[in-house]
Parts: C-alpha cells; sequence; structure tokens
C-alpha cells in the first residue's frame, strides 16, 4: 500500500514526515488525516497539533493488534515520554538547492515492551528515541526550526504515559548531521511511528477529569471503531500483549 504525504501550504522546508518509508496495508477504507487537526482531549494536559505537521493518507488497520502484527512494526512498547531531544537534521538536494529537514527526538522510558524487547539496537537502557517531524522552519534563514524542543515538551509533558508502534527509521537523505547533545547511545537506531502508532493517555490535575486517550499523529476520532473504544493505557496494553515477538 502506498503511504503518500500531503504537506500544509507554507511548508517549505519540512515537506516530508510520511517519506521515512511508512508502508503497509490495512484492513480499513482509507483515511485522510489532516494536518491541522488539533487535540480533542477534554483533559487539555496535552496538545498533539505540534506533531501534525504534515497529513497521511493510509489505510488505517482496524485494530491495534492488526497494526502491531505487520512485519515492518519493529518494536511495540508502553512507556512514558521522558523529553524531547534535537535529533537528525538531513540535507536534501533539491532544484533550489539544499534544503535541511530537521526532526526532534521524543525520549520514551519504556515501562512495558511487546514486540522488538530483545532490540538492543533499537532500546538503549530501557528507552526509545522515537524521531519526529519538528515542524516548519524560519522563512527568514530557511534552517531554522520554528519550534524548539522545549515547545514539544510544552504540548507534550514528560509524564506523558505513550503507546508506541514502531519502525526502525529509514533516512531520507546520506547528508545529515546529529546534534551533539543527543542522549542517544552510538549504534541505536532512531525509530518512526506508524500515522497510528502513538497513542497517549493524558493525566489531568484535576483528579475529577477521567484520562483521556489521544493519538499522536491521527486523532483516535479518525481512527477505526476498534481504536475509538479503548478507555484506557492499561486496556490497550492488554491488547498489545497478544502480539509479541521479534
Amino acid at each position: 500500500m502506498r503511504l503518500r504525504t500531503h504537506i500544509k501550504p507554507g511548508l517549505t522546508a519540512m515537506a516530508t514526515a510520511a517519506l521515512l518509508a511508512l508502508t503497509g496495508c490495512g484492513a480499513a477504507s482509507t483515511s485522510t488525516v489532516n494536518a491541522a487537526a488539533s487535540s480533542t482531549n477534554p483533559a487539555q494536559s496535552i496538545d498533539t497539533s505540534i506533531l501534525r505537521t504534515a497529513s497521511f493518507k493510509f489505510k488505517p488497520y482496524d485494530t491495534p493488534e492488526a497494526l502491531a502484527a505487520q512485519s515492518r512494526i519493529a518494536v511495540t512498547a508502553i512507556g512514558e515520554v521522558e523529553g524531547f531531544e534535537e535529533g537528525l537534521t538531513y540535507q536534501v538536494e533539491t532544484g533550489n538547492g539544499t534544503t535541511p529537514y530537521p526532526r526532534v527526538n521524543m525520549v520514551v522510558k519504556v515501562n512495558k515492551a511487546f514486540k522488538g524487547a530483545a532490540r538492543n539496537d533499537l532500546i538503549s537502557s530501557g528507552r526509545l528515541y522515537v524521531e519526529l517531524d519538528r515542524g516548519p522552519v524560519s522563512a527568514v534563514d530557511g534552517k531554522t526550526p520554528i519550534n524548539s524542543p522545549e515547545d514539544f515538551e510544552k504540548s507534550i509533558p514528560p509524564g506523558t504515559q505513550v503507546a508506541v508502534f514502531l519502525y526502525k527509521t529509514t533516512p531520507i537523505s546520506d547528508n545529515s548531521t546529529e546534534a551533539q547533545t543527543s542522549r542517544k547511545a552510538a549504534g541505536v537506531s532512531t525509530l518512526t511511528p506508524h500515522p497510528q502508532g502513538l497513542i497517549f493517555q493524558a493525566v489531568s490535575a484535576d483528579p475529577s477529569v477521567s484520562r483521556a486517550m489521544e493519538g499522536g499523529l491521527t486523532s483516535l476520532q479518525d481512527m477505526p471503531k476498534g481504536w475509538q473504544e479503548i478507555r484506557s493505557m492499561d486496556e490497550l496494553a492488554d491488547r498489545m500483549a497478544k502480539v509479541t515477538g521479534d
């Protein structure tokens, strides 16, 4: 199945979040996810709009189990967001010269890995490094990212629970630079989420407000019914645990 990325107007240097080899066939009809869609989380404690700088056209998988069973999914896990850090910046040759495509890594402290639990090349010291599109760059110099890692942490605070369905990242260019501040150990690869492959559970400071499940790249409201019915991270973990192996 082909997965195509549609870019928001004006994001001249950040056009290819889904070009990291996001492929695979789903069991449901084609779904288009709008990049401008914002979080519908009633707890107001996370804002996933910062993750949605591109839109994806793909066939969604009907259930978490169906997504986890795909051969290209290298790791499935439950954990918590530990923070965000500078990721690779890819340099891509275009008709107008070299265009930078900066990334940000979401550092996830793993509580339970299901598929890929023994992959030391992907899980290092109990942590995953999830490579995400960083969003637009400055129109002034054409290279400085608008969003900082701190901006991502304000939108997705450390401690937020997350379920991940991840591919091994395929670089979009052989020409790239890595921030010297990265905590990722040498030899450990970053991972890229399927469009349905980031599910957060927000926790409100108000105990009277129930914890809300929300998709990262794709809203749960845009996913099949089998995803929308999930009410807690524990329930999702139980379903993910049905598919294991490396």
